[in-house]
């Protein structure tokens, strides 16, 4: 399971997981702008954590106040 805890700021401490969209596809992007990949599997995600990709986090739950946060894969925990 890919997790990300927020260690600074109002957040901190709270466990961040891949971000689900609303069309099911979790989302990996090589910069804040782009390129973008969607893919299907939280899995999927490894492989481009390897190739140095960040992938889009967010709260367990849904439970976000603002859109899911661009997290680095050094950052990144269980891959």
């Amino acid at each position: 399971m890919l997790e990300f805890t927020v260690e600074r700021g109002t957040d901190c401490g709270m466990v961040l997981v891949p971000h689900k969209r609303r069309d099911g596809s979790f989302l990996a992007s090589k910069h804040k702008n782009g390129p973008h990949k969607h893919v299907g599997k939280e899995e999927d995600l490894v492989p481009l954590l390897k190739a140095g990709w960040s992938i889009r986090m967010s709260p367990r739950g849904g439970q976000h106040r603002r859109g899911a946060s661009l997290i680095s894969p050094a950052s990144i925990r269980g891959w």
